[in-house]
């Protein structure tokens, strides 16, 4: 099984992490998938994050539905583990993708959540639980995300649960940078790698701070920058996905539409 150490950062390359046209014309008015964007667009606490060929749409960091368009039938997928106590069993709902169906799923989206803050009440006191640590994540993501009348961040946050080279970060963020010629610092703002602990008892180990710092430290230092580079490159082709289809925008960040207008793939390792 290939390690994060296993992977040569110079000649590493991350597979394209974009919606396939068939998915984005479904997400655009009129469109399957449109009430979906609707839905969580209008509800501050959701957030819709694009991966490979799916989507995601958080609720306190937790999935709370996964629109997967990998295979030629799309399917729609949720966390059940939210729902292990067999007292309050979770919502029957269809897996395949078609209009009716994603009714159904909106409709349910207040059983979903309801399901997941009980889950969150029985667990509140357990300090190994780092399903807490994504719930933290999430409304640090909404307080930094350019929307709901938040316009004066100083940080946008792109990404959650963020992968490069089997090395996991929680938030992929830019962060202000004012020059003399851009006052609003949005022009070529910082690259953030941002790590959260939500207990000291998970600062240690595997997946403890250090092994954090020392994973930031390769991908920065790697090729000359180079990889910081790509990952820059990576949000350019989303900014591209979302101003061709301006419906299909990402719903977690969106700063004056032009998500995420921010971090041109230039040389700079900033």
């Amino acid at each position: 099984m290939t390690t994060k150490n296993d992977v040569d950062l110079t000649t590493y390359r991350k597979g394209p992490r974009l919606l396939t046209q068939a998915m984005e014309d479904a997400l655009g008015p009129g469109g399957m998938l449109n009430p979906v964007l609707v839905r969580v667009a209008a509800d501050q606490r959701l957030r819709l994050e694009i991966r490979d060929h799916r989507f995601n749409i958080y609720y306190r960091g937790g999935n709370l539905m996964r629109v997967d368009g990998r295979k030629k039938l799309w399917s729609l997928h949720f966390d059940k583990e939210y729902f292990n106590d067999i007292s309050c069993p979770a919502p029957e709902l269809p897996q395949e993708c078609i209009d009716a169906n994603l009714e159904r799923w909106i409709e349910a989206f207040p059983d979903l959540i309801a399901g997941m803050d009980r889950w969150f009440d029985q667990h509140r006191n357990d300090e190994s639980e780092h399903r807490h640590e994504r719930d933290h994540c999430q409304k640090i993501a909404t307080e930094n995300a350019g929307i709901f009348g938040r316009s004066s961040v100083d940080y946008l946050v792109l990404d959650l649960e963020y992968e490069y080279a089997k090395c996991r970060f929680d938030m992929i963020a830019a962060k202000r940078r004012i020059t003399l010629n851009d006052a609003t610092g949005w022009e070529e703002p910082y690259l953030v790698f941002v790590e959260v602990k939500s207990e000291y008892g998970a600062c240690t180990g595997v997946a403890g701070l250090e092994e954090h710092a020392k994973d930031f430290r390769r991908i920065t230092t790697a090729g000359d920058g180079q990889p910081v580079i790509k990952i820059k490159k990576e949000y350019e082709d989303l900014r591209e996905q979302t101003i061709s289809h301006p419906s299909t925008g990402h719903t977690g960040s969106s700063m004056e539409n032009s998500w995420p207008a921010i971090i041109p793939a230039t040389g700079k390792r900033t």
